[in-house]
């Protein structure tokens, strides 16, 4: 079962709030505060839900047992994936409550369409600039839209 599915397209921010009930929670202790962590489930995975994922649990306290825990998540993926993860949520006395997330990243908007035109028996060139977000080599892709005559090529 899915607890929370966060889904957005690639180069496109989440934000988003939302409240935890803490099921079977029934008697706050004076002290008790919780932390959180995020457990991705495929270690093939960690890397890119570090870099794109960040929560925020806006107070470690709670008034009643009865209260939700509230967080902010911004989801900020560069390129497309799903990965699975579990958010652990710990109370300072004791106890443990694992909740099931999908970070989702679907494909990007097409960046840009670029038009070059040219008179008959003429060659025609256009150039433009390629930015790259993250320090490594990234693959792109070129192509003619459908409908253009097959004589022509990238």
């Amino acid at each position: 079962m899915i607890d929370f599915h966060f889904k957005t397209r690639s180069r496109k921010p989440l934000e988003e709030k939302f409240e935890i009930r803490l099921p079977g929670f029934q008697e706050l202790e004076y002290e008790d505060t919780f932390r959180y962590e995020v457990n991705v489930l495929r270690s093939q995975d960690q890397a890119l839900v570090d870099r794109s994922v960040i929560f925020d649990l806006q107070s470690p306290t709670l008034d009643s047992a009865m209260a939700p825990l509230e967080f902010t998540m911004r989801f900020e993926p560069l390129k497309p994936y799903k990965a699975q993860a579990e958010l652990v949520i710990y109370k300072s006395s004791g106890g443990r409550w694992k909740f099931n997330a999908v970070f989702e990243a679907t494909e990007p908007q097409v960046d840009d369409i670029i038009n070059i035109n040219s008179p008959l028996q003429k060659t025609s060139s256009v150039s433009f600039k390629l930015t790259n977000h993250i320090k490594q080599h990234s693959p792109f892709q070129a192509y003619f839209a459908e409908g253009s005559a097959p004589e022509f090529g990238i």
